[in-house]
């Protein structure tokens, strides 16, 4: 049903009576706007889809970035607790099938021990239950999600030597993809992720292929709001929604021609 409102909006109530023909004309007319409005809108949210790139082996993390997640901002957290909410007041959540566990790692001091070698800060999470001795299920699947869209992430990973395959989504929606081995401890190029592009999760899956084990551990996680751009005279959108107003007022036009006189 097309909105009243906007139909309102666009044409003022007449009090006079509107013939069927007026009144198709003006559906016509609104729709038409409405395809205009929501084509420009997904140009400003989403950007040049051209532009979007994903982060591979970076030795900083995201630049511009508005959040980062260290996971210290709790406090030390105890070797194998189980993390799904706790980082929700800092915009983060977690969600399996793969639990993720906290500073759980095979180190030179035991399981569930935290190995300087990582390079990582204090407290770090990992896909594997390290204090009972237990590699991550193969694949190994869990899904990072962020309180609002964003329009770039990095995550700090190391790995196992398995293949670990990123892809953002917003909502439902696949927006980016890629698989990558990450480096082993101790390593400087740890950061992976997406920029700009428009996503509100990071789905990681991560299998023993081609040489090795499904287990990543991961640190600082780094996020950048998202926006809408300003739209100003030199910004490609601008001849975008003149060229659409235009063939909006000419096809108006031909509908008009096209129909007989109504009194």
């Amino acid at each position: 049903m097309f909105p009243r409102t906007l139909s309102i909006f666009l044409f003022p109530l007449n009090r006079g009576r509107v013939s069927n023909g007026e009144q198709r004309r003006m559906k016509i007319r609104s729709r038409r706007l409405l395809s205009i409005i929501y084509a420009v809108t997904a140009l400003l949210l989403f950007g040049n889809p051209a532009s979007a790139a994903p982060i591979l082996f970076g030795s900083t993390p995201l630049a511009g970035a508005t959040s980062t997640v260290t996971f210290e901002e709790l406090g030390v957290l105890p070797n194998g607790t189980i993390i799904t909410n706790q980082f929700a007041p800092f915009g983060l959540t977690f969600s399996g099938p793969a639990p993720v566990y906290a500073n759980d790692l095979f180190g030179n001091s035991g399981p569930g021990t935290f190995n300087g070698s990582t390079g990582f800060n204090a407290n770090f999470l990992g896909n594997f239950d390290g204090i009972n001795m237990m590699n991550a299920a193969d694949p190994a699947v869990f899904q990072i999600s962020f309180a609002s869209p964003v329009s770039g992430a990095t995550v700090a990973v190391l790995s196992g030597g398995g293949t670990t395959t990123l892809t953002s989504f917003l909502g439902a929606t696949l927006v980016e993809t890629f698989s990558v081995i990450p480096p082993g401890p101790p390593s400087a190029n740890t950061y992976f992720g997406f920029d700009n592009s428009l996503f509100d999760s990071i789905r990681f899956s991560t299998t023993s292929a081609p040489s090795g084990n499904p287990n990543i551990v991961f640190d600082s996680v780094s996020t950048r709001s998202a926006s809408v751009p300003e739209i100003d005279g030199d910004s490609a959108v601008v001849p975008l929604v003149l060229l659409a107003l235009f063939s909006l007022t000419l096809a108006d036009r031909r509908v008009r021609s096209a129909s007989p006189t109504l009194l």
